[in-house]
């Protein structure tokens, strides 16, 4: 899928959203509801410091059960802006057409379109394009496990390898075995029951040989998240040899995601795992 990108917003429309209203310092620059693509929904914010070189890039996408969440949500920003600025990268939180609008292979489409755009407008943000890591919690680790399983749905939208992906507590990576473990009212609404669009939207069963390296979080307090977590990384392993580091965390799936970017063990690990790919 290839989108016309639109052309750059005007200042006034990058003032709707300020570094106050997620706690950051007065002088981050914020650019938001910037549009990567045709439908009202292809919209993402930039949070940079002002006057960094290009640097590392953390792109986010956020969760919502495929059909709800929104990039501007203070427990996608806050403490990940927070934190990641600190450091010294740029942060950019994504948008993208929800059920029952988009279906989850759609969406990871989008996904892929909002990377390439990223990728093409980087020299304008101060952006390395050459240094960027996907994040994604819940279903939008699903959306990030997709494209990063079988890049080609990124390459077809014109886009370029990236360094690697953190999915932070998926349960839907292997789609065709979560949906035989009971309550799966959620997944029958958005994947419905066709066998083969459950394995073409299952990162599992995309895995390709050039799937980029993945750290994946998940909460031991879920039944089904670190199982899935480590067949999903055995295999990533099997099939294409790359790097796949789990990170098992006695937090909720909703904590997972708020408390990343606060002192700790966990965020210490997500930060070593990105700066071991990326280039500082």
């Amino acid at each position: 899928m290839v989108f016309a990108f639109a052309v750059m917003p005007t200042a006034a429309s990058w003032a709707q959203a300020t570094a106050s209203d997620h706690g950051l310092p007065s002088n981050v620059i914020v650019m938001s509801d910037i549009s990567y693509g045709p439908d009202p929904m292809h919209k993402l914010d930039i949070y940079r410091n002002p006057g960094r070189q290009a640097g590392p890039v953390i792109v986010m996408i956020h969760g919502g059960g495929w059909a709800k969440g929104d990039k501007a949500s203070h427990k996608v920003v806050d403490n990940k802006a927070k934190y990641f600025l600190k450091q010294g990268y740029v942060f950019v939180s994504v948008n993208y057409r929800l059920h029952p609008v988009a279906n989850p292979l759609d969406q990871a489409n989008d996904v892929a379109a909002a990377l390439t755009f990223i990728q093409e407008k980087a020299s304008r943000h101060d952006i390395d394009p050459e240094n960027i890591v996907l994040i994604g919690h819940s279903s939008g680790a699903h959306l990030v496990a997709l494209v990063s399983a079988d890049p080609s749905m990124v390459s077809k939208a014109g886009g370029k390898p990236w360094k690697a992906s953190i999915l932070l507590d998926s349960a839907g990576l292997n789609i065709p075995e979560r949906m035989q473990q009971g309550r799966t009212e959620l997944f029958e609404t958005v994947f419905g029951n066709d066998p083969d669009f459950l394995k073409e939207s299952s990162p599992y069963h995309r895995l390709t040989n050039t799937a980029v390296p993945m750290m994946i979080v998940c909460s031991s307090l879920r039944r089904t998240s670190c199982p899935q977590a480590h067949n999903f990384a055995r295999q990533a392993q099997r099939v294409s040899g790359g790097h796949f580091p789990i990170w098992e965390e006695l937090l909720s799936h909703e904590m997972i995601n708020v408390n990343l970017g606060l002192n700790g063990n966990y965020t210490k690990a997500v930060d070593d795992f990105i700066r071991s790919v990326t280039i500082n």
